[in-house]
């Protein structure tokens, strides 16, 4: 019984074990794994992004608000200013203790001295004079027109205060605040609410005339509104303790005045009833609205901004709610792709790996049949079946273009390059013609084609840099169809270098010595090619992740001596260093940064033109020529 038990456990492991091994199994286990967690990073991410991008906005609009409210104080400590010269010891004497002229003609110079003195800045408002011995009041425009309606109602305002009455409009929250100018003068400060139009009141009482000046909160609101960007919120003036006095949105500019003390000649149509605007603290509740302020007249006013978070999210670049759409299809689309991807991918390529195992035990009248479900299925099983037709005829096609490869003695001397090289080239081409690696024998041939046909070139020493980098891209590809798991490599190559002439080889010699002596066998390093212009001269790094070289190597290379080991000379380096000298003179720069098991780090700076470009060619063809 118990020897009955363990085979049936035998037997559930080993079945377990092929089950994991399953490739549809790994492709739902790893579209799982890699897919959901990316798409979960993806949507985290992009929120962050979207929450760091409404921050940004909201601080813009704070800034750009503060900035705004600054500049109203300083209007309003200008004005203060302006004041004070204009109560100089003759004007301050007839306000307080009056004059024996008429006081007519002393209220006709108070208002020829007040808009001579400069008083207003850029903010336009209203000032009034007001004889107390005539009981006359009278009120100037500066720098703006307001109507009768609006003049009377000022009036009738201003005597109402006279009263007693410090909000005539019918308001209970009392507006004044008594202020002191720190001159020993008493004013007092408060917001008049009209129907159509609100100020920023300050009013100067003496015995025998007052005066006051009002800044127009609509010109300021309105203002700050057309200032502001593509989000523009709703705009608010209140006050020290958390009154709303005036608002403007996209419907203008309106007064809010209680509903139930407005005079009967004030219709519902001309004032905003403080019962509809909700409080600071309610709205500061609200997480869809963000609420902005700026503080003037030392705060005894505050310009509110409030935007909705809505308005905020449409400003967001398009490529964030791309983002946002292609997550949540994502995790739609997942179980789909699993069932999709078994049925068009793993089935054929599971027919594929059968008839390459025939192929390989020596079965070479193995063919596929059958249809796919998709074109590339049906082309990479047709040209399985035409690849084992013809694997006789391509083995003896690549071991001619080996043997014609064996016979160039003069590119290894061009290139100064291991007299092996060529062997490797031809046994890699021998190794995947084993295993019928047809396609692969075919790009690896066309790619030495190109490099020998580039190599050869007679009477070329500068090449343009776009022709030099597609040299080493397709060196890469061939040695990474050699080692294709020793390596990746990564470029970026400035689109405007493109056409800059540079030594023919100056690149590929040292992305040759990172293949050389970098590859760490067992191990992937990185090949980083790195290109740009600055100024005049272009920039050149190629730098690896590989094996690195000792102190000593390192200080031979940097002062420009031969390397020299067990297997020979080393002069790869050393014969750049002779070019580039023959090319540049002094005006290049060659770095060399290097440690072991950590790679090696090569910077190179050249002028975009060499010193004597012909004479250079004829020295280096006359040294190589020896």
């Amino acid at each position: 019984m118990k020897k009955q038990n363990e085979s049936k456990m035998n037997v559930v492991r080993k079945r377990f074990r092929m089950l994991c091994r399953n490739l549809k199994v790994q492709w739902i286990l790893v579209s799982c794994i890699t897919i959901f967690p990316v798409n979960v990073l993806t949507a985290v991410i992009t929120g962050m992004v979207a929450d760091f991008y409404e921050e940004k906005i909201i601080d813009s609009y704070s800034n750009q608000l503060n900035i705004y409210a600054e500049s109203v104080d300083a209007e309003l400590i200008y004005m203060q200013n302006r004041v004070m010269v204009f109560l100089n010891s003759e004007n301050l004497a007839i306000l307080t203790m009056g004059s024996t002229t008429d006081s007519v003609v002393d209220v006709t110079r108070f208002k020829e001295q007040i808009g001579n003195s400069k008083i207003w800045g850029t903010i336009p408002g209203i000032c009034y004079v007001w004889d107390r011995e005539k009981d006359i009041i009278s009120i100037f425009h500066q720098q703006n027109t307001y109507s009768m309606n609006e003049m009377q109602q000022l009036e009738e305002y201003l005597r109402q205060k006279e009263m007693g009455k410090n909000n005539p409009m019918g308001n209970d929250t009392s507006m004044e605040k008594k202020t002191s100018t720190g001159e020993g003068i008493n004013a007092n400060d408060d917001a008049v609410l009209l129907t159509q139009t609100a100020f920023i009141a300050k009013h100067y009482n003496f015995p025998y005339f007052s005066f006051g000046l009002m800044l127009d909160v609509d010109w300021i609101l309105r203002s700050f509104y057309d200032s502001c960007g593509e989000i523009k919120g709703n705009i608010y003036l209140m006050d020290g303790d958390g009154n709303f006095l005036a608002e403007y949105s996209e419907n203008g500019f309106q007064s809010i005045i209680t509903e139930g003390k407005m005079e009967e000649e004030h219709s519902m149509e001309e004032v905003i009833s403080m019962e509809e605007v909700i409080s600071m603290e309610e709205i500061k509740k609200d997480s869809q609205s963000v609420v902005l302020e700026g503080a003037i007249n030392s705060g005894e006013y505050h310009i509110v901004q409030v935007i909705e978070r809505s308005d905020i999210m449409k400003t967001l670049p398009m490529l964030i709610n791309v983002l946002y759409f292609l997550t949540g299809v994502s995790f739609i689309a997942l179980p789909l792709l699993c069932i999709a991807g078994a049925h068009m991918v793993l089935q054929p390529l599971t027919k594929l790996c059968d008839a390459m195992s025939e192929v390989e035990s020596g079965n070479l009248e193995y063919q596929l049949s059958g249809p796919t479900t998709t074109i590339q299925m049906d082309y990479l099983f047709s040209r399985f079946n035409h690849m084992v037709d013809e694997l006789h005829s391509l083995i003896i096609v690549s071991y001619e273009q080996e043997i014609e490869k064996l016979q160039t003695d003069a590119i290894n001397m061009r290139l100064q390059v291991n007299q092996h090289m060529l062997l490797n080239f031809l046994n890699t081409i021998y190794s995947l013609s084993q295993v019928g690696k047809t396609k692969q024998i075919s790009e690896f041939t066309m790619l030495l084609m190109k490099h020998f046909r580039y190599v050869l070139r007679q009477n070329i020493d500068l090449v343009p840099l776009r022709e030099e980098m597609e040299f080493v891209k397709d060196y890469l590809q061939i040695q990474k169809i050699r080692f294709p798991t020793s390596f990746t490599s990564v470029y970026s190559v400035a689109e405007e270098a493109g056409d800059i002439l540079i030594p023919q080889l100056l690149i590929e010699n040292f992305v040759e010595n990172t293949i050389k002596h970098g590859l760490v066998m067992g191990s992937e390093i990185e090949i980083l090619i790195n290109i740009r212009s600055e100024g005049n001269k272009l920039l050149i790094s190629v730098c690896d992740t590989g094996n690195g070289m000792p102190e000593e190597i390192l200080e031979k290379l940097q002062n420009g001596e031969i390397i020299e080991d067990h297997i020979g000379k080393h002069i790869g380096i050393w014969n750049c260093r002779r070019r580039l000298k023959l090319y540049y003179g002094d005006t290049y720069q060659l770095k060399i940064v290097s440690k072991v098991n950590e790679g090696t780090q090569i910077w190179l700076e050249i002028p975009f033109k060499p010193l004597n470009n012909k004479d250079a060619a004829k020295r280096i063809q006359q040294i190589e020529n020896r």
